[in-house]
């Protein structure tokens, strides 16, 4: 997601990102993949551009970002806990052995 928005976008990988997420050109699907993306990087930096755009509101998917997705990356960019990934990385650090 960091390669796809970075061809889009200036800059690091987490400013493309960040750009990505906010630009209405792009799909909601790929919006919602840069909203993931951030979550997963779990960098405090990004909180007020992710807070910003959580509403609250009942995901809508045909027409705003999923407010789900949103809460779960606010939750991991304050230091929540991200089994998924920890798996993830440990199953790659694994099979590279």
């Amino acid at each position: 997601m960091s390669a796809w928005a970075m061809d889009r976008h200036p800059g690091d990988a987490m400013a493309a990102l960040m750009a990505a997420a906010q630009d209405e050109a792009h799909s909601l699907r790929q919006r919602n993949r840069a909203v993931w993306a951030l979550g997963q990087r779990g960098d405090p930096a990004v909180l007020p551009l992710l807070e910003r755009l959580y509403t609250g509101e009942p995901c809508d998917h045909d027409r705003a970002l999923g407010q789900r997705e949103l809460r779960k990356a606010i939750r991991l960019c304050r230091g929540g806990m991200n089994l998924p990934a920890m798996v993830n990385r440990w199953t790659s650090f694994a099979h590279a052995r």
